[in-house]
């Protein structure tokens, strides 16, 4: 499956990686040999881990269509590392299932049935529970999956607003944080909480004022980092003040004005991918790395447009900001004079 790579994954993976734990007694270390799996750390883990599980893939594909061949055409089935997922007929999946349950040891792969979901509409719950009886595996009308949400509309909404809630609390506790040490809190905002949601948006696509309360949370979180209350600024002033590091601004998006945009560039990048998935095209690596560079071309030339845009807002003849506030945007904005994302 990978020829160039297999000798150097040979030489790596030849032997269990030692792992060394103190003791306790400070008298020296206890070994202990990673024997399963990839080590952690390694960078060929997940392509190492793709190739693994294919002849697995290929062979719940092949034994599932000869039990049910006229139900295999319209069977979607794809794999993110160890969460196998197919879409088929209620009959089909479940001999698919069967099939992983048996031979998926011998391929080191083990099936959880209690963590195994199957999603079925309203009228099609009772024939669902009579096929999988005896297996153990959760069945519903809706169910998380990759960090988003498949099935019942309501249910996702449900969802969704308990994961804002969750947002919001955490941003609302990082506030009390900002107080102090205002640098370190901006940080881990924007590398453990917005990136958060900006996934939720990029696989999900929901009301953009279902993330109201965070957006409300996160001006409350901008105005602790300052010290002192942002009752008073207008909306044209948050737009400079949440404007890009590279323009001068904290860098802090708000859900409610990018939900659109990020849904957008990953529907566009995954293109492909989707269609490969749904049976309409093969999947083709360089059609895919195709679409994922015309996508942030896409992106770019959006960025760009808001960029020309703001810069004419500024320049307008009745401007709703100070002269020095102004100076310091246009010298921002001009092209040879970007502010650097370290400063």
């Amino acid at each position: 499956l990978w020829p160039r790579a297999s000798r150097f994954i040979f030489n790596l993976y030849r032997g269990p990686a030692p792992l060394y734990l103190p003791d306790g007694s400070g008298n020296g270390n206890e070994d202990l040999y990673s024997r399963e799996g990839t080590t952690q750390g390694c960078p060929l883990s997940m392509m190492l881990y793709g190739i693994a599980i294919l002849p697995l893939i290929r062979f719940l594909q092949r034994k599932a269509t000869e039990l049910f061949p006229t139900q295999a055409e319209n069977a979607r089935r794809c794999a993110y590392a160890d969460d196998l997922s197919a879409s088929a007929h209620l009959r089909y999946l479940r001999a698919w299932y069967d099939t992983a349950v048996v031979f998926g040891p011998a391929f080191g792969y083990f099936v959880n049935s209690t963590k195994t979901k199957l999603t079925v509409t309203e009228d099609k719950l009772e024939e669902a529970r009579i096929i999988f009886e005896g297996t153990g595996v959760v069945i519903g009308t809706g169910t998380k999956h990759l960090g988003t949400w498949i099935g019942n509309k309501e249910d996702g909404t449900l969802w969704v607003n308990k994961k804002v809630a969750e947002w919001t609390r955490k941003t609302a506790e990082l506030k009390e944080v900002a107080r102090s040490e205002p640098q370190a809190a901006l940080r881990v905002y924007k590398t453990a909480i917005e990136p958060e949601w900006v996934y939720l948006h990029r696989v999900h696509d929901p009301s953009p004022n279902l993330c109201l309360p965070l957006d409300e949370e996160i001006k409350k979180f901008v105005a602790a980092l300052f010290g002192h209350d942002l009752n008073d600024l207008t909306s044209d002033d948050w737009k400079l003040l949440l404007r890009p590091e590279s323009e001068g601004g904290l860098g802090i998006s708000l859900p409610m004005d990018n939900a659109q945009d990020h849904f957008q560039h990953a529907s566009e990048s995954a293109h492909h991918l989707v269609q490969a998935i749904l049976g309409h095209v093969t999947y083709d690596a360089d059609a895919h790395n195709d679409s994922r560079k015309k996508a942030r071309q896409k992106l770019t030339e959006r960025k760009q447009e808001r960029r020309a845009a703001f810069l004419s807002w500024i320049n307008q003849d009745d401007p709703v900001f100070t002269d020095h506030m102004l100076r310091a945007s246009k010298r921002l904005l001009h092209e040879s004079l970007t502010c650097p994302r370290w400063l």
